[in-house]
């Protein structure tokens, strides 16, 4: 009844008739790093999950972060986020913007010139907001369940700061990462 999303995806969303009311502004921070087989100037395919979702979003904000001009690029719809991930790793993409869960595996595959040319975390005018959503009408008939969600939220979220070590042990669990690697991105 939840989903943890970027705000394009609720206006998206809204402008296409659904139910969605939006009920909470979460840290502008997106897990986000730019990969290339190529040096920047030559990045002609870009790959994107859905045209006008949070990682189109994102794309395009990193496009300008890098001063790539978007109408010089192709943004090739993937899939899904695997699908992007195998298209790059094929080279039917020079370029992606991936998740913290692909990164490991591509690091050993692309040579580190090319690898993270922009993590989105260190460029302050491109943080992108996430938010949670559900629908109104969801919301009129379960408000004690929305409020009683988002108080858990938010004690998640206060228990994920004060216990890093912690956390980074679940997420390595979870996603099923060396805890190294899950340290070094749950850092950034």
């Amino acid at each position: 009844n939840f989903l943890i999303t970027h705000p394009i995806t609720a206006i998206s969303a809204k402008a296409e008739g659904a139910d969605v009311q939006w009920i909470a502004l979460l840290e502008k921070t997106y897990p986000y790093n730019f990969f290339s087989k190529v040096p920047k100037d030559q990045i002609k395919k870009v790959g994107i999950v859905r045209s006008g979702g949070s990682d189109h979003y994102v794309t395009l904000i990193t496009l300008a972060a890098l001063d790539i001009d978007p109408k010089n690029v192709e943004l090739v719809q993937t899939s899904d986020a695997q699908g992007k991930v195998t298209m790059f790793k094929s080279g039917q993409l020079d370029a992606a913007g991936l998740n913290y869960q692909s990164v490991l595996e591509l690091e050993k595959e692309i040579p580190s010139q090319y690898q993270n040319i922009l993590k989105l975390a260190e460029s302050p005018d491109s943080q992108v907001p996430t938010g949670v959503m559900t629908s109104a009408k969801f919301l009129s008939l379960e408000p004690k369940i929305t409020e009683d969600f988002l108080k858990a939220l938010i004690t998640a979220t206060i228990w994920a700061k004060n216990h890093p070590q912690e956390t980074v042990l679940l997420l390595s669990k979870r996603n099923n990462t060396p805890q190294e690697t899950t340290q070094r991105l749950f850092a950034e």
